[in-house]
């Protein structure tokens, strides 16, 4: 009777085993499925319409070029310029040398950023293109009013930053001269009290 009841005891612990190792098998299945098709629900189903989609899809291109404008912007700045001194300094490149190709805009750029770094002249580029001296602006285009008028062409902005970025033809350059467009005196003052470099284009350059 003892070993009867023994046999049963042990059989009820198997089924009642098996019993539970068959939940546990059904609930994998059950779950391995419904993860499975829920990760392919697509989005119309989960209460995105295809328009909401499309808007979706917008946003992030728009986001996308936003961001591309921004890095695009992004020009290595050796000189820490403020964004009103970057202007100023795009626009007065513009005026002395808006006609001219891009070495000669690099070039009036290596000017006024040498004058910055140098003691004799102010820290910023506004204070050096704005300076008057005795009653006299250093730049014509600030005098005659070219300055306030002109408007600043992508190719004045790339040799800008190009300048910014490190790219000097100067040999140190402080001053620079159109000679036709000089009044006599300014030549003399020039030819007498400077060094001169070298010519590019219509610029003579000095220190």
């Amino acid at each position: 009777m003892n070993l009867k009841r023994i046999i049963t005891n042990q059989a009820d612990r198997i089924t009642s085993y098996c019993l539970i190792l068959f939940i546990f098998l059904i609930f994998c299945v059950v779950s391995a499925f419904y993860v499975k098709h829920v990760e392919a629900v697509p989005a119309a189903a989960i209460g995105t319409n295809p328009s909401d989609q499309q808007i979706l899809n917008r946003q992030r291109i728009r986001m996308a070029n936003e961001d591309a404008i921004q890095v695009a912007h992004m020009v290595p700045n050796e000189y820490g310029l403020s964004e009103k001194d970057y202007k100023i300094l795009t626009r007065i490149v513009e005026a002395e040398a808006g006609n001219l190709d891009k070495k000669s805009k690099i070039l009036v750029a290596n000017v006024i950023l040498n004058r910055m770094e140098h003691e004799q002249f102010p820290d910023t580029v506004e204070e050096v293109v704005f300076q008057n001296v005795n009653g006299a602006v250093q730049f014509s285009p600030v005098a005659d009013g070219r300055y306030y008028t002109v408007k600043v062409a992508e190719s004045t902005k790339e040799s800008v930053d190009r300048a910014l970025a490190g790219e000097d033809y100067s040999e140190g350059a402080l001053y620079f001269m159109e000679r036709s467009m000089s009044a006599a005196s300014n030549v003399k003052w020039f030819d007498t009290c400077l060094t001169k470099l070298f010519k590019y284009q219509q610029h003579e350059f000095f220190k």
